[in-house]
């Protein structure tokens, strides 16, 4: 009927918001129970390896967006971690860089890796939009916080991303400045597998 269209379309966009907080929520639950699984226990992975393997899975975004991609990691580097949440933690980092690319130029994004005092310390820095810490450097890793409009997204990747670098004993640090880019530096403790073996009795 005339005159409803406006409240119509309203209903449907709060509806659509609706699911997508839904399966947002579903998915964070759902990383939660996975985090204390048996079937995720944490084993030595290769950083190198992981990294090739989430550039592979965004190989078309890559190839269509332009970006350039430098990677430098330690030969042999190793973290123990389960290869499914270093991997969620790879892709979050590097497909943020794409999405969230400046305007005005093509990304180019840096991956860097090294053992340092103990840690796996994995950087991944980019040229994009970079975000308004003034604003936002309160609720960088909040549930449903979203940096740039226009965006397609739901505001919980860099909340996933640090609830596995806690669950792992880690820490993560972003940096950025609006207009010319984000740096995000993750160290994660490397077990030595002289404590991974039981004490002789």
């Amino acid at each position: 009927m005339p005159g409803y269209e406006a409240p119509f379309e309203m209903i449907k966009e709060i509806v659509e918001q609706m699911k997508s907080t839904s399966v947002a929520l579903n998915s964070i639950l759902q990383l939660r129970k996975n985090l204390i699984s048996r079937d995720f226990a944490s084993d030595k992975v290769s950083v190198a390896q992981v990294v090739k393997d989430v550039l592979e899975m965004l190989n078309g975004p890559i190839e269509t967006s332009g970006a350039q991609i430098s990677v430098d990691i330690e030969k042999g580097l190793q973290v123990r971690i389960h290869h499914t949440f270093l991997k969620a933690i790879v892709f979050n980092l590097v497909s943020n860089s794409i999405k969230f690319k400046h305007p005005d130029r093509a990304p180019v994004i840096e991956i860097n890796a090294i053992e340092i005092n103990g840690n796996a310390q994995i950087i991944v820095s980019d040229n994009g939009s970079g975000i308004n810490l003034s604003r936002y450097q309160n609720k960088l890793f909040s549930i449903f916080t979203r940096f740039h409009d226009g965006v397609e997204g739901n505001g919980i990747g860099l909340h996933s991303v640090k609830m596995i670098v806690d669950f792992h004993k880690g820490e993560i640090n972003l940096d950025s400045e609006e207009n010319k880019g984000t740096k995000v530096t993750i160290n994660l403790p490397i077990e030595k597998e002289s404590q991974s073996r039981p004490a002789n009795v």
